[in-house]
């Protein structure tokens, strides 16, 4: 295994070098891609074997690392029905063509944790500085419990509601779900800070 806040402490690093001194991208916040590219490098920096795709299209895990396969997403914090959420974007179920068929996938543990960073603020200063302000947060995948009785269909989405967290599918996005985590129920999280100077 590995030391969570030693990880933490490597992508910490990680992320300022990218946005260090005449770095190419330091102006551009850090997602997708250059996320997945963050958590790789921060496991490896550990000493950790990685297996990792760039070019995958896989429909499962990101990387794996220690026996951990792992869904690296750029979240969002936004309000959804007055709660503070984490909002991530995940699985793309419009190759299930029944409700059904979408929680039996659903059910499936594909991956074992959701790595997510979230840019929670900008900040665009009058002297032509930025300030870049990120949360990381981990939320293993079986934090969610999916049952056919919660799903409402509301027009073209599908929405499910449980005390824990919120799901949407959205048909005009090739049936992609939506997870809403109100920030109160997660608890591993860190704040990261850093200033692009101009």
């Amino acid at each position: 295994m590995f030391s969570v806040k030693e990880l933490k402490r490597q992508i910490g690093y990680q992320l300022g070098l990218h946005h260090k001194k005449d770095a190419l991208y330091r102006s551009i916040p850090v997602n997708d891609k250059m996320w997945e590219l963050v958590l790789k490098r921060s496991f490896e920096k550990m000493g950790a074997k990685v297996e990792y795709d760039y070019n995958s299209h896989r429909k499962d895990y990101d990387l794996k690392t220690c026996n951990i396969r792992i869904s690296c997403k750029s979240g969002r914090l936004r309000k959804y029905n007055g709660d503070e959420c984490y909002i991530i974007s995940s699985h793309r179920l419009g190759r299930f063509p029944q409700l059904s068929e979408k929680i039996s996938f659903l059910k499936k543990k594909e991956f074992d944790v959701y790595y997510s960073l979230s840019l929670i603020e900008q900040i665009d200063k009058k002297n032509g500085n930025i300030i870049f302000k990120y949360r990381l947060v981990t939320i293993p995948y079986d934090f969610f419990k999916w049952s056919q009785k919660n799903w409402k269909k509301r027009s073209k989405v599908l929405k499910y509601k449980t005390h824990k967290f919120n799901a949407e599918i959205r048909k005009s996005m090739s049936d992609q779900l939506w997870l809403m985590i109100p920030t109160k129920h997660i608890k591993n999280f860190k704040d990261y800070e850093y200033e692009v100077r101009k």
